[in-house]
């Protein structure tokens, strides 16, 4: 066999080894599309031999284009959802933490309206106290004043009688104008006020020791309260005989009294209990007996006829120091 047969058969034997790896490859190779590409209405399509549009690829590319945007707007509108939820939590936060504020400014506007409120009120009560305090101390000192003018007795017609021969003697011979000193008129309006002031003072202390004496008189401290009545002489006379008054109290019977006296050896003894009436009585009995100049008959334990006897005898009885000695 020559050279160029032997290359013949050569080339031969490769074509057919060549065509049999390439049947094997499009075996295993993935079907290609049929047709050809071409560009129908100015879009690309996908046509076979017979021209027939298999596909239409702008078509295919805008739905992947589409679906792509819509997912875009999907994740858009999702994030403007959530942000739309979270500006409304944000919103609701802040309209609770406005209402909390609003609350407490209300709060706080009524503490504070309440408070003008009581402080008014103190204010006006303060007031009223002040002004009932003024009044209370003007009726004291005008009351004072009539106590004062009530003690000032007039001088006797003795004495009188030379003051009206006095304008004849000096009627011959004008007197000579006398010049207040302004200050020493206002000095001594002053000392009459402040005279006023002390007596109405004492005078409240001593009804409010007087009353305070009496009412002690249902107590065991009863021998104190005799010794302030009588010590006390003229001026406790009143508030014995107003002891006397008809009523519960007076009535009652009082255990710290024993009938037949005050002595410390009766005190203790298990007798008929009188009353606080009954106890006045005694003591004024005692008091016009031992410590005054009156020696006519007293009343008993009767009120109106104490009175009586207390409006005919108060000018003229005087009362001074013990004239017997006490139980």
């Amino acid at each position: 066999m020559s050279y160029g047969v032997k290359s013949l058969a050569a080339l031969a034997f490769c074509g057919l080894g060549i065509a049999f790896t390439g049947a094997v490859h499009a075996e295993d190779a993935p079907a290609k599309k049929e047709g050809k590409i071409i560009v129908l209405d100015g879009k690309r399509v996908r046509v076979d031999e017979k021209m027939n549009v298999i596909e239409h690829l702008d078509e295919k590319e805008s739905a992947k284009t589409e679906k792509k945007a819509e997912k875009k707007e999907e994740k858009k509108d999702t994030a403007t959802a959530d942000a739309e939820k979270a500006a409304k939590a944000a919103k609701k936060e802040q309209e609770k933490k406005d209402k909390e504020a609003a609350e407490k400014k209300k709060a706080e506007e009524k503490a504070i309206a309440e408070k003008a409120k009581a402080d008014e009120k103190a204010a006006a009560q303060k007031k009223k106290d002040e002004e009932k305090a003024a009044a209370d101390k003007k009726k004291a000192d005008e009351k004072a004043s009539k106590e004062l003018g009530k003690k000032e007795e007039p001088k006797p017609k003795a004495e009188a009688a030379p003051a009206k021969e006095e304008p004849k003697a000096a009627a011959a011979a004008p007197a000579a104008p006398v010049t207040e000193d302004p200050a020493a008129a206002a000095k001594a309006r002053e000392d009459a006020l402040k005279a006023e002031r002390e007596l109405a003072r004492e005078m409240t202390q001593k009804d409010a020791k007087l009353r305070a004496a009496v009412r002690k008189l249902a107590t065991p401290g009863w021998r104190e309260a005799q010794v302030v009545l009588m010590d006390a002489g003229k001026d406790a006379v009143p508030y014995l005989i107003e002891a006397m008054a008809e009523g519960d109290d007076v009535n009652k019977p009082l255990p710290a009294y024993n009938q037949g006296g005050h002595s410390k050896s009766d005190s203790g003894r298990a007798s008929r209990q009188r009353t606080l009436a009954e106890v006045a009585s005694e003591v004024l009995t005692t008091l016009v007996k031992t410590r005054s100049d009156y020696k006519g008959e007293v009343p008993t334990v009767d009120q109106r006829a104490w009175q009586t006897w207390w409006t005919a005898n108060s000018a003229t009885v005087n009362f001074g120091k013990a004239t017997a000695d006490l139980n």
